[in-house]
């Protein structure tokens, strides 16, 4: 089972529209929300989904700051 997935993102703002979109197609909704992440859920207990700026403060780059946690 997965517990959840996150993906990095330079610009937070147009990744939430985004993934916010898509997510609604398949019953996910916006659980949390911050200057630096943005969280999506698909029910109590179920996994999780985010996407999140680069703790750094550089540039995203290809690659880089994706997560896949199994439990």
């Amino acid at each position: 089972m997965i517990s959840h997935i996150t993906l990095g993102a330079n610009n937070l703002e147009a990744s939430e529209i985004f993934y916010s979109n898509i997510l609604d197609k398949i019953f996910g909704a916006q659980i949390y929300k911050s200057d630096v992440v943005a969280f999506f859920g698909f029910g109590e207990g179920s996994s999780t989904f985010s996407i999140t700026v680069p703790f750094d403060g550089e540039s995203l780059l290809m690659g880089m700051k994706q997560w896949l946690r199994l439990a």
